[in-house]
């Protein structure tokens, strides 16, 4: 049966219903779905406008959508379930067809109540099988291929066209509602999201610019957020930690009237959630995080440099900044650093720049600082420091942290003279000071001076300094010359020492310091030579002036008391009178000390060895003013006494003023008139020495020319002599054109009291001009410098030939000189001529030429032990002073600094060599000592010249 025609015709009916219906209940549970779509997406933006509009909290949203999903997940079962299992039966089915498809009309329901007949065991057989024909025959008319089409959903296309476009629409309502819509969605499909509610007022934190921004621990930061929309009055910052469970910091924010609200987050210590909400909380930002740095790092630092003992300079702590330290040689630095981290325990190591390094443990600081660290080391060499910070949780710095250290060494003490300042002369009845000053720069221990006479040495002068000891002292001794034991001729030694109080100490020695001990014949000798008249006035100037202003200033007391006496007789003094009375008479007295001083110099001037024997009558003078004074001043005290009247103060004033007149015009006429007359004539002798010295000098030259005269081919040592000697005839050719004026000039201030003398010098003067010796000098000198040995002989001899005419003059002029000075002596001095004459033409007082150079010597020069060119000062004698007498003379051009800024010392005895000033010449003079001084030079030059044009021409080709 089963395998007939007519069953597999009725099996295919049947199959084909049962597919068709398959295809119905799947189609009609897709266009319920389709349908559904439009509602779904409708409920997605209902519930959007409702959480606009309420801000429903994250597990609200998180509910609704839960909730929505679930009914779309409901709905999907349900069409599932319908398609699965809610399928028609197969006449339930064919109906459906036949109304769907008129061609079938009931051919379907026919089919199948045949194919029941046919199946019903009670018909007879014959109906069954007529039953069974049936249904072939009416199977035959029905296409069973065509009834799964027939099945599908007529509307299908339709419905999924308009679900498509729904979801279309719902996909691109985002983009066209923007941001605002786009967060609005994401806050239903993202519930616990960062997506804050539709606001009018739109919050954003701008700074910092994005999330995870790393703070370093403990330090602060400024958050800004901005505002669109709405602006509201005030915000609120929340900082919610993102570990741990530590409440939320709610911090106002405050406006800055430009849509920005500011508000500083400080110490963070933890990372932070940071959102800006409105005070209702209804507009809130996106959520901005911050991420906290735990390494530690150094924030501030100190050290506290503690110096050896020996110092005694406390310890003293100033910031540290990681540039460099610098340290004495076994101080104690302490290192306190200050992180923004609670420290454990780190190191510091220090690199000597020789040796290994070394580590000192730096260690938390006890108490309640945790964030501070200490370490000590104490300092023996330079090197580098590398501090390695660590925290309570073993972290180390990022970066390490290092300086540079330098350790200095205590330097040895320094020491120097402060008297006397140079090797020096000194006669020997002086008695002068000898002091040293030494510095150091943490204390002294021990100062001494170690003297010496000749090779006797003698027992130091020593001082030992206490305790820490003075940075700075002076140790100072008044040696006699005559406790030492020492003699004309003999060489006094000084040296010092100075020890510092370094525990490995430190000494520091002097140079030697040399005296030379002199007589007082030589001392006179010497400051004849180093000095002149003018000089030697300038002594005698200074107590005349004294007295001149003594005697202005008792003038005006006189004149005052007189007033004073005048208004006592006609009536009685005010108080102001009285008081001006007593104060005239305390003028009265200190101007009575003050002659008494001048009385004294004059006094003490009168005592001295005299320099020229003219001085000798001027002595007398001064001692003669000077007990005038003295019986002045006590008369005039027992003239006038504290209670004296008016009248009797003004009578002895006026009285005093006529003594002390008297003898200043006695002072003028018999002393400084006198001076000025030998000074002027002195300066004439002067100038023609220095004629002769030139001339000397020149004869030089043209001796050391000599050797070039026949060379044509000069070698490089040639021309550099040659230059040398260019400079020295250029000095001669300006000094004979100096000397032209000197002479002139002195003899314009001579000529009243020496005529004869004067013309000479004018003789003298117009015979340097009318022969040009100062153009030939110079013309000689520009042969010199273009190497020219012929010319520069032949010239330079030229002028020597020349200078050597006027020799004789010299010889005249100096003749004459000295008889004037003897006749001018004896009339207007009523002294003797004795040897003052001689002792003028020993002055040396000229500047001529460089100190020390080839072929001039120094004048005057008495220690055997001083080089040629080099002076030495003189200690124990007078002081020469430079008066008006001087600034006359040396006041027109060409003094050529022989003498000092007017008023002061031209020579000090005790000074420098840099207070006098350096005197020059190759003239012979009459002591011994000199003279064979003066030999040993020109010999040094001679050999010199040779050695120095020999050697070069020897090795000439």
């Amino acid at each position: 049966m089963s395998s007939s025609p007519q069953h597999r015709n009725r099996a295919s009916v049947l199959e084909a219903l049962r597919h068709a219906a398959s295809t119905f209940a799947s189609h009609r549970a897709l266009v319920l779905l389709l349908r559904s779509v439009k509602y779904f997406v409708a409920a997605f933006i209902i519930l959007c406008i409702a959480d606009a509009v309420a801000h429903f909290a994250a597990d609200t949203r998180l509910g609704l959508i839960l909730l929505w999903g679930g009914i779309a997940l409901l709905l999907g079962m349900i069409g599932l379930v319908i398609a699965c299992f809610a399928r028609p039966k197969a006449d339930e089915m064919a109906q459906i067809l036949e109304k769907r498809e008129g061609k079938l009309g009931s051919k379907l329901t026919n089919i199948l109540e045949l194919h029941e007949q046919a199946e019903d065991d009670q018909l007879a057989p014959l109906t069954r099988d007529l039953a069974q024909q049936a249904v072939t025959d009416a199977t035959r008319e029905v296409d069973t291929s065509e009834l799964a089409t027939i099945a599908k959903a007529p509307f299908l296309k339709h419905e999924s066209k308009r679900a498509a476009l729904v979801a279309v629409l719902f996909a691109l309502l985002p983009l066209l509602l923007g941001e605002p819509g786009r967060r609005q969605f994401l806050r239903f499909l993202q519930p616990h999201g960062d997506h804050p509610p539709l606001s009018f007022t739109w919050l954003q934190i701008s700074k910092p610019v994005h999330d995870g921004l790393e703070i370093v621990y403990g330090e602060d930061t400024r958050v800004e957020v901005s505002v669109k929309g709405h602006l509201p009055k005030e915000l609120v910052l929340t900082a919610e930690p993102v570990e741990g469970d530590g409440p939320a910091k709610k911090i106002p924010m405050t406006t800055r009237g430009d849509g920005l609200f500011v508000a500083v987050l400080e110490n963070i210590e933890q990372p932070l959630r940071l959102t800006a909400l409105t005070t209702n909380e209804r507009s809130r930002s996106k959520h901005r995080h911050l991420a906290v740095l735990l390494n530690p790092r150094i924030e501030d630092a100190w050290v506290t440099v503690t110096p050896p003992a020996y110092t005694g300079l406390p310890p003293h702590e100033k910031p540290f900044r990681f540039t460099g330290i610098q340290a004495l040689e076994g101080s104690e630095l302490t290192f306190r650093l200050q992180s923004n981290r609670p420290l454990g325990k780190g190191t510091l190591v220090a690199t000597p720049t020789e040796g290994a390094p070394v580590e000192v443990p730096l260690q938390p600081e006890p108490g309640d600082k945790k964030n501070h660290a200490l370490a000590k080391l104490v300092v023996s060499q330079s090197g580098r420091l590398h501090f390695q910070v660590r925290d309570e949780g073993n972290r180390a710095a990022e970066d390490e942290t290092s300086s540079s250290l330098t350790v200095s060494q205590d330097l040895p003490p320094s020491l120097s003279f402060l008297s006397p300042q140079e090797d020096s002369f000194v006669v020997d009845s002086h008695e002068f000071e000898i002091e040293i000053s030494a510095s150091d720069d943490y204390g002294l221990r021990t100062m001494r001076i170690l003297p010496a006479v000749g090779e006797n040495h003698l027992s130091p002068i020593e001082e030992t300094l206490p305790g820490i000891g003075p940075k700075r002292h002076n140790l100072k001794s008044t040696v006699r010359l005559t406790d030492l034991g020492a003699q004309p001729g003999d060489i006094v030694t000084f040296f010092a020492e100075a020890i510092d109080n370094c525990p490995d100490p430190h000494l520091t020695r002097t140079k030697m310091r040399r005296l030379e001990v002199i007589s007082e014949q030589q001392y006179q000798e010497f400051l004849r030579k180093q000095a002149d008249v003018a000089q030697i006035a300038g002594a005698y100037e200074e107590l005349l002036d004294r007295l001149n202003s003594a005697v202005q200033r008792q003038e005006e007391l006189a004149q005052e008391m007189a007033e004073l006496a005048k208004a006592a007789e006609e009536r009685e003094l005010t108080p102001e009178e009285k008081e001006r009375q007593k104060q005239l008479q305390q003028a009265q007295e200190q101007l009575n000390s003050e002659l008494r001083d001048v009385a004294q110099g004059m006094e003490e001037m009168a005592q001295q060895t005299p320099v020229y024997d003219f001085e000798e009558r001027l002595h007398e003078q001064l001692q003669q003013m000077a007990e005038k004074i003295e019986q002045s001043v006590a008369q005039n005290e027992q003239s006038a006494s504290p209670n004296s009247s008016p009248s009797e103060m003004a009578k002895a004033a006026a009285e005093q003023h006529d003594r002390l007149a008297q003898n200043q015009q006695q002072g003028e006429d018999e002393i400084r008139e006198p001076l000025q007359d030998l000074a002027a004539m002195h300066e004439l002798i002067k100038d023609i020495n220095h004629f002769m010295a030139l001339y000397e000098e020149q004869q030089t030259l043209a001796e050391q020319t000599a050797r070039f005269e026949q060379t044509t081919d000069l070698s490089s040592a040639d021309r550099m002599s040659l230059k040398e000697m260019a400079g020295r005839q250029r000095e001669v050719a300006s000094a004979l054109q100096q000397l032209q004026e000197d002479l002139k000039r002195h003899a314009d201030a001579a000529e009243e009291n020496f005529p004869k003398a004067a013309q000479s010098a004018r003789d003298l003067a117009e015979a340097i001009g009318d022969d040009n010796l100062p153009g030939l000098g110079r013309t000689s000198s520009q042969s010199m410098l273009r190497g020219e040995g012929n010319d520069s002989h032949s010239q330079a001899t030229h002028l020597k030939e020349e200078m050597e005419k006027y020799l004789s003059e010299c010889g005249s002029c100096q003749g004459s000189g000295q008889s004037e000075l003897d006749q001018y002596l004896q009339m207007a001095m009523g002294s003797q001529p004795g040897q003052n004459f001689q002792q003028m033409m020993d002055s040396l007082c000229f500047g001529m030429g460089k100190q020390g150079g080839s072929g001039m010597g120094s004048g005057g020069s008495m220690a055997t032990g001083i080089m040629p060119g080099q002076q030495m000062g003189l200690m124990g004698g007078r002081a020469l002073i430079q008066g008006p007498i001087g600034r006359a003379l040396a006041g027109g051009p060409g003094s050529q600094g022989r003498f000092g800024t007017p008023g002061t010392e031209v020579a000090n005895v005790d000074g420098t060599e840099a207070d006098r000033g350096s005197t020059h010449s190759t003239r012979s003079t009459s002591t011994p000592e000199s003279q064979g001084l003066l030999q040993e030079y020109q010999n040094l030059t001679e050999a010199y010249f040779r050695t120095l044009t020999q050697s070069k021409d020897e090795s000439a080709p």
